[in-house]
């Protein structure tokens, strides 16, 4: 037994240990692999907060589309000064609207329609354009009936 325990102190008295060179190489692999994981969590964060825009805007402009429809019908009448008939956008009703709403800084609701007959057929085409600091950033349309 005692030759067991002689041979292992032996060979633990051998190894000298890690040299600088060895620790700075770890330390520097750690810290690039330290850098691209924080790069990709960065990465990843943004792209999620784009993405939740893009949910919000899509949204936002899909619930605006389907108030419009089922909002009074506006007749659309051509050469009159008051064409393109005029729909309220959601951030325009009374806060004690179920579908009012209030809309982040710097976005707008921009509503138009616009008869697919002359005259007004009762049928018009609707299109609702949510912009940022006047910038377009969705654009969908759908069509209104007056029924």
């Amino acid at each position: 037994m005692q030759l067991l325990i002689k041979k292992i102190t032996a060979t633990i008295n051998k190894e000298a240990g890690v040299t600088l060179l060895e620790t700075l190489t770890a330390l520097a692999l750690l810290a690039i692999l330290g850098v691209v994981f924080y790069s990709s969590i960065a990465t990843s964060s943004i792209t999620m907060a784009s993405a939740e825009e893009k949910v919000e805007i899509d949204n936002l402009a899909r619930a605006q589309l389907e108030y419009t429809k089922k909002s009074d019908y506006v007749e659309y009448i051509y050469g009159s000064p008051d064409t393109p008939p005029d729909y309220t956008t959601l951030d325009e009703l009374d806060p004690a609207d179920a579908y009012a709403i209030t809309l982040p800084d710097g976005y707008s609701i921009d509503v138009t329609a616009v008869a697919l007959h002359e005259p007004d057929a009762g049928v018009q085409q609707i299109t609702v354009t949510i912009s940022r600091d006047g910038e377009s950033l969705l654009v969908i349309e759908g069509y209104k009936v007056d029924r």
